[in-house]
C-alpha cells in the first residue's frame, strides 16, 4: 500500500475519533451542569433517571412554600419564569454557579414576612439599607453582578417565582 494513502487513512480515522471523544465529553458536561432543567417526562439520559429537587404536583411543599412567601402562587408559572430568569446564574440543584444554588435556599433565607420578594424586586435597596443577609449575600459571591432587579416582571410574576424558588429541595 502506498505509505501516502495510509497516512491519509490514518488521519481521517484520527479526526474522526477525535470529534467522536468531544462530542461525548460536550454531552457529558451538559448532562452535568444542565441536567437539573430537563423536564420530568424526558426519557432518562444513558439509563439514569434524573430527579428534580422538587415536585409541582405536591401539595405539602405548595403548602409550604405559599407559608413561606405568605401568598398563593402558580408553581408552573414559577419553573417557566425562574428558568426562563434566573437559571444563567442560579442551579436547581446544590451545585454553584455565578449565584448561590436555589436547591434549598428557603432554609437559608431570612424568615421575614416577604423578605424574598423583596430581594428579587430590588436587592440593592436591602443591601444599601444595611441588612446583614443582602450584606452577607454579597460578600459570598463577590463576583455575581447582583441584578435582582426584574423590573420587567409584575407582582404576580415574582411572587410565581419565589413561591417555585421556595419548594425547590
Amino acid at each position: 500500500m502506498n505509505p501516502q494513502k495510509l497516512i491519509t487513512k490514518l488521519t481521517r480515522a484520527v479526526l474522526i475519533l477525535t470529534v467522536m471523544v468531544f462530542a461525548l465529553l460536550f454531552t457529558l458536561l451538559y448532562h452535568i451542569y444542565f441536567s437539573d432543567t430537563v423536564e420530568q417526562e424526558h426519557p432518562p439520559v444513558c439509563g439514569v433517571i434524573i430527579e428534580l429537587p422538587y415536585d409541582l404536583e405536591s401539595k405539602e411543599d405548595y403548602r409550604m412554600a405559599a407559608n413561606f412567601i405568605q401568598h398563593d402562587f402558580s408553581p408552573q408559572n414559577g419553573e417557566r419564569l425562574t428558568k426562563e430568569n434566573c437559571i444563567v446564574c442560579h442551579k436547581l440543584s446544590d451545585h454553584q454557579l455565578v449565584g448561590p444554588p436555589l436547591y434549598n435556599l428557603i432554609n437559608t433565607l431570612p424568615k421575614q414576612e416577604n423578605w424574598l420578594l423583596y430581594y428579587l424586586s430590588n436587592s440593592d435597596s436591602l443591601f444599601n439599607a444595611g441588612d446583614t443577609h443582602a450584606i452577607a449575600l454579597r460578600e459570598a459571591y463577590p463576583n455575581s453582578e447582583w441584578n435582582h432587579t426584574l423590573g420587567s416582571l409584575n407582582p404576580t410574576e415574582l411572587v410565581d417565582i419565589a413561591g417555585f424558588v421556595a419548594m425547590v429541595h
